[in-house]
């Protein structure tokens, strides 16, 4: 009762204070809640996915919009420089950044890169760090972090003995992997290309081939006379040998009328008509190039350069091979 006496009488005297033009002290209202960003970054079901030699696999992160403001620009990118040999896959892109536009507050999205396992990666685990950054509506930077997640890797396998390839008769192709790639007569024409396997292996197996798959000039267009850069798209047919130490040379055809004008159609202007790699993959592409120079006589025709192709398979066996080029060449008037 006592209490209640003194509540009543503190809002009596609070009333006639006002009424009198007394200002009360009145207490502050709470602070509203302020707003926060944040971005869940997670691998599908958490689970830590496993890659095996010579496989190309999809690596996905999800992504979900974890804060009370809506974020645009979400960008996620590895962080490979600072990896280096700790990153377990090929580097074939300079920039492997992933882009979302927009996440509303409590949305979710994804982003995929594709990763190919290293040749000299072992049985092993590997922890992979993204950069990832996001910016609120107005264009600010929002949210700043870094992502870790671990991928189990698989070694290359002990490679097997191929198997002898059966004999064919004359008139059908030999194939390599059951690929039709050229006629037992010595190679098809693809207009622009025709190509031949090479030689036999000494060992046991199938013998690896190496075929090209097509050029290109820069400039599109060879003018007599002028300079340009012929480059040549390979690929090793195997789909489980290697070859190595690999040795290109270009031959183009002598044109002229008498000894003191004839000569080869296209020189090389670096003096060597000799190319030099260091192998393919099973399965793999590659490209050489050579810089050229067209005689300037040519009569305007399409002109053919042998490509001679020397190699080893994983066995250190030799195989030749050999394909032509044909060339288009304008003359001005």
């Amino acid at each position: 009762m006592k209490r209640m006496s003194r509540w009543l009488a503190g809002i009596c005297a609070a009333v006639l204070l006002i009424g009198a033009g007394e200002t009360v002290p009145v207490r502050a209202a709470e602070p509203a809640g302020t707003a926060t960003a944040a971005l869940k970054v997670e691998t599908p079901e958490n689970k830590v996915q496993t890659y095996r030699y010579g496989e190309a696999q999809d690596f996905v992160l999800n992504i979900t919009n974890a804060g009370d403001v809506d974020l645009q620009s979400i960008k996620v990118s590895p962080k490979l420089k600072k990896q280096n040999e700790k990153w377990p896959f090929k580097t074939e892109y300079q920039s492997y950044q992933e882009t979302l536009d927009f996440l509303a507050a409590g949305e979710s999205g994804s982003v995929k890169f594709k990763f190919t396992q290293r040749d000299d990666v072992t049985d092993s685990r590997y922890q992979l760090t993204f950069d990832v950054t996001a910016e609120d509506t107005e264009g600010k930077e929002a949210v700043i972090s870094e992502k870790s997640f671990y991928v189990n890797t698989t070694a290359k396998p002990q490679e097997e003995k191929e198997e002898q390839p059966k004999k064919q008769n004359a008139a059908e192709p030999a194939g390599d992997d059951g690929e039709d790639l050229l006629a037992s007569a010595g190679g098809y024409d693809n207009g622009d290309v025709s190509y031949s396997g090479g030689g036999d292996s000494s060992g046991n197996g199938s013998v690896p081939r190496v075929i090209v798959t097509g050029f290109t000039t820069d400039p599109a267009e060879v003018k007599a006379g002028s300079d340009f850069t012929l480059t040549i798209h390979l690929k090793n047919t195997s789909k489980k040998t290697r070859v190595s130490n690999m040795l290109f040379e270009l031959q183009a055809p002598t044109e002229g009328s008498d000894e003191q004008t004839s000569a080869p159609a296209f020189l090389p202007t670096s003096g060597s008509n000799s190319i030099y790699l260091d192998g393919i993959a099973a399965g793999g592409t590659a490209d050489i190039s050579m810089r050229l120079n067209a005689k300037s006589d040519l009569v305007q025709k399409p002109y053919g350069i042998n490509l001679t192709m020397k190699y080893e398979d994983s066995q250190a066996n030799q195989v030749d091979g050999e394909a032509s080029l044909s060339i288009p060449v304008k003359q001005n008037a």
